[in-house]
């Protein structure tokens, strides 16, 4: 059996959804794949959906085990067991055991990133991990290249590839957001689990407003909630929900439109700038726990990622996949 650590030097920086995208991979492979989170701030919930992404059948005591019996669920009867990395100093622990594989995902950010890499795998005691830089942005990408890439490098680490930023991996759904805002739903009740990939307001020019919103699918557009000329021509596009601002009530037209067409309406406090800041501290937050997400990471992961470097590590020969 072979063994991989899934590690960060930060927090939310796609450990989870590169767990995921492996075990699938591994999966379609024929290899028989287990999944064990260490313990730390949400392990309960990630176990949760990890389990049932990757249809574990080990019950979730042992997929995500208390500190004192953390090291004793690390065995599995099987071909590869995916560890996703917990509390730093069981994480440690892990990592110096033998046989174990440590790949280390890293948020991309444009100051320190490198040094923060090279530091979290002299203080895991894994000189030769492999590196995976997530979430680049498009404007990143040179320098994650030119850059990142050879810094972590010369330390003695490998990069396995440079995977850009997906909008619909960092998105949220409208209940997550609805939660978020502390928001009031008042029609599609039944709607929440839709996704949101981006926030719209107001076009600030001449274009014709449905014309503006058509631009961006899955969309969650804020707007004063006595704005029935902005209202309108979202609902008449790719829109998930309406955040309406300043506590105002909808004109009936829009509610009954948005009830119809199964698009949550969210009535919120704040105006609308104070809930622009909160969706952005809440896109920031997002974890990969979305069914609708899994389909897309699996692609990201293998189109960007060099999977015949990363699974000759475990020892597994070059096969293809479909």
């Amino acid at each position: 059996m072979s063994t991989v650590l899934v590690t960060s030097p930060d927090t939310n920086a796609g450990k989870t959804t590169f767990c995921v995208a492996l075990g699938q991979r591994l999966g379609r492979l024929g290899m028989r794949v287990g999944y064990r989170r260490l313990p730390g701030p949400g392990a309960e919930a990630d176990a949760t959906f990890v389990r049932a992404a990757l249809q574990q059948r080990d019950p979730i005591e042992v997929i995500c085990p208390p500190a004192d019996r953390a090291m004793d669920a690390l065995t599995f009867d099987g071909d590869v067991l995916i560890v996703e990395a917990g509390d730093p100093e069981t994480t440690a622990r892990v990592a110096r055991s033998d046989n174990v594989v440590s790949v280390i995902v890293a948020r991309f950010r444009v100051d320190g990133l490198s040094e923060a890499i090279v530091s979290h795998a002299r203080a895991l005691a894994t000189p030769a991990a492999s590196v995976i830089l997530n979430a680049v942005p498009e404007k990143g990408v040179r320098q994650a290249r030119q850059r990142i890439t050879p810094d972590v490098e010369s330390a003695g680490l490998s990069v396995l590839g440079v995977v850009p930023q997906d909008r619909v991996l960092l998105g949220t759904t409208v209940g997550e957001l609805a939660k978020a805002l502390d928001a009031e739903v008042l029609c599609a009740t039944d709607q929440l689990s839709l996704p949101v990939e981006a926030v719209m307001i107001a076009a600030m020019s001449d274009e014709g407003a449905e014309d503006y919103f058509r631009r961006i699918s899955r969309k969650a557009v804020v707007a004063a909630g006595d704005r029935p000329d902005i209202h309108m021509p979202a609902l008449a596009t790719d829109t998930s929900c309406i955040v309406l601002s300043q506590y105002l009530d909808p004109d009936p037209t829009v509610f009954k439109t948005a009830d119809q067409q199964g698009v949550p309406l969210l009535k919120v406090r704040p105006d609308t700038f104070v809930v622009l800041d909160q969706i952005a501290m809440h896109f920031s937050e997002v974890r990969f726990r979305q069914s609708h997400k899994v389909g897309p990471a699996v692609s990201a992961f293998r189109e960007h990622l060099n999977e015949t470097a990363l699974f000759s590590t475990l020892g597994i020969d070059g096969r293809e996949v479909a």
